[in-house]
């Protein structure tokens, strides 16, 4: 999990994902999970995981697009200074994109993060298509999962610079 800082006599609520390996025996396996504090172990927590005979395909044959909020993503991860994280949105909104991906959904507005590339002018296409072909023409993800891909994209907004030589550049590299 990603450290995370919870303040003093409040309490958090955190999601944790858990792989099974595509060659994990069936049935279920006990394991522990330790919340630490200052790398120390403060509260060791036994799980039960019930693992069944079948297995999921690393793709799947239906669309899904659901949204992620980046800049929420930066304020979930760093609370009231967000804004002097903003060099890290890519890198945080892809993150979940690839996690998105191992649980077979579709972050569709993934690249709207990437906002300061779709702002220059011209737009680095280049750059951008460096970030993002990943996850258009199909990765290989942890745990045996080869190929993944989104199954849905919004086009990135050009709201962002809406120069006509960009409006122009922008139909042109989709189209491609």
């Amino acid at each position: 999990a990603f450290p995370a800082i919870v303040a003093e006599a409040t309490n958090q609520i955190f999601w944790i994902d858990l792989f099974v390996q595509p060659a994990a025996a069936p049935g279920n396996h006990v394991f522990t999970v330790d919340v630490m504090m200052a790398n120390q172990s403060v509260l060791p927590l036994a799980l039960t995981v019930s693992v069944f005979n079948f297995t999921l395909p690393s793709n799947i044959d239906y669309y899904t697009a659901y949204g992620v909020d980046a800049v929420g993503v930066l304020r979930g991860y760093y609370g009231a200074t967000w804004q002097e994280h903003l060099d890290e949105i890519v890198n945080a909104t892809q993150t979940y994109a690839r996690m998105a991906l191992m649980h077979r959904v579709t972050l569709s507005n993934m690249m709207a993060s990437d906002w300061q590339a779709l702002a220059a002018v011209p737009v680095d296409w280049a750059a951008f298509q460096k970030r993002w072909t990943a996850f258009i023409d199909g990765a290989d993800l942890p745990w045996g999962l080869a190929d993944v891909h989104a199954t849905a994209f919004e086009i990135p907004p050009t709201q962002y610079n809406a120069s006509a030589s960009n409006q122009s550049a922008a139909i042109t590299y989709w189209r491609e």
